[in-house]
């Protein structure tokens, strides 16, 4: 008897497992979709798992999910996935990013992915997620379920559709506007619950963890293709989606023109990339954060200020009410950077800038992008 762990699978005609163990796969959502996507990949013996998720793991879940435990409750979802898929096989690295994709998932680390699977039940996110692996160049398969159904959707290159390719045009202003990264202060919503059961749960992630190994050994996957299964009926079908000539995201990013940052960016100052890039383009320049930043609030009735220093779109928009007098404040906001600026002097992190971040600086028609380092696990 073999006392290879994967001695099984690799049997399979055309299985190549140094392939899959050497792959870095990129899941965005860790709830029942993303649970069970997650085992089936770390028990595959995929090397590196990246997962991305903001929210905390409630009492709902635990019906649905077999990496969440009573004692996980109010959790970090995707930190009490990783420490659960390493006690399932330490071998397997694990990378949690706790937060919301738009501010925690930069396109540098995306662009360092082998693959893409979302698991996300927020149609926002998922539009949001395809651009950015559009621009990333990183292949992208998007799962989703309904009470008795579910699908795989193979979005992989900028040659074929992209999610947004199928809404329609008001569709997706909606969404870009309601999801843009500088869409204004945070609004607390509770969404309302989904139907849905294990057992369609299980299928879909089935299906897309055997896509996802599919496309890592390099097997042929139809661009724009969606496995489509229907619960009532136990039959799948296959469908085709197609490109919408006027949908504005098939332009991938130059990715030989990204300069790599050496320094972090909690050391790094945005004066210093400010003076390096006044040196090199010749005028003076401006950094562009890629979202808005909340400097300071200020009451216009009570007159008290408050700096703050964060993300706008991490901020709940009940912050903005005065403390003191309950009056709504002023905020002063910005997304860029000059040299003369009193936030010049602020390091990147404090500007909102995180890991495997990309951000680009102008200056006159010049304009130079750069990638922030970040740690592979």
């Amino acid at each position: 008897m073999s006392d290879d762990r994967y001695h099984r699978q690799q049997l399979i005609p055309g299985w190549d497992q140094d392939r899959l163990a050497s792959a870095t796969v990129l899941v965005v959502g860790a709830g029942a979709l993303g649970n069970e996507v997650l085992k089936n990949l770390v028990l595959l013996g995929m090397g590196h798992l990246v997962i991305v998720d903001l929210d905390d793991v409630e009492s709902s879940n635990l019906s649905r999910t077999l990496l969440f435990r009573e004692t996980d409750i109010g959790r970090p979802k995707a930190v009490a996935a990783a420490e659960a898929l390493q006690e399932m096989h330490a071998a397997v690295r694990v990378t949690a990013l706790t937060g919301d994709l738009r501010f925690v998932l930069g396109l540098a680390r995306l662009h360092a992915c082998t693959l893409v699977l979302g698991c996300l039940d927020n149609q926002g996110a998922r539009s949001f997620l395809s651009r950015m692996c559009l621009l990333a160049q990183v292949p992208l398969l998007d799962g989703a379920m309904w009470a008795q159904g579910g699908e795989v959707r193979a979005f992989l290159d900028a040659e074929g559709p992209c999610f947004d390719c199928t809404l329609t045009p008001d569709e997706r202003s909606d969404l870009w506007l309601r999801f843009s990264c500088s869409s204004g202060f945070r609004v607390d919503t509770n969404p309302s619950a989904m139907a849905t059961a294990i057992t369609t749960t299980a299928i879909i992630g089935g299906l897309l963890a055997q896509e996802a190994v599919r496309s890592v050994v390099g097997q042929s996957i139809e661009n724009g293709n969606a496995l489509v299964y229907s619960g009532q009926s136990c039959r799948m079908h296959r469908a085709t989606l197609h490109r919408d000539p006027i949908c504005p995201n098939h332009a991938p990013l130059d990715w030989s023109q990204v300069v790599p940052l050496l320094a972090t960016a909690d050391t790094l100052s945005a004066a210093t990339v400010l003076a390096h890039a006044h040196d090199e383009l010749g005028e003076a320049p401006t950094l562009n954060l890629g979202r808005d930043l909340l400097l300071h609030f200020t009451c216009p009735a009570c007159g008290r200020g408050e700096p703050v220093g964060r993300v706008q779109g991490l901020i709940s928009a009940t912050a903005a009410m005065c403390p003191h007098c309950g009056a709504e404040r002023h905020a002063q906001v910005t997304s860029t950077v000059s040299e003369d600026d009193a936030w010049a002097s602020w390091t990147l992190a404090q500007l909102g800038v995180q890991p495997g971040d990309v951000f680009s600086v102008h200056a006159g028609d010049q304009v130079r992008l750069f990638a922030v380092p970040f740690e592979e696990v």
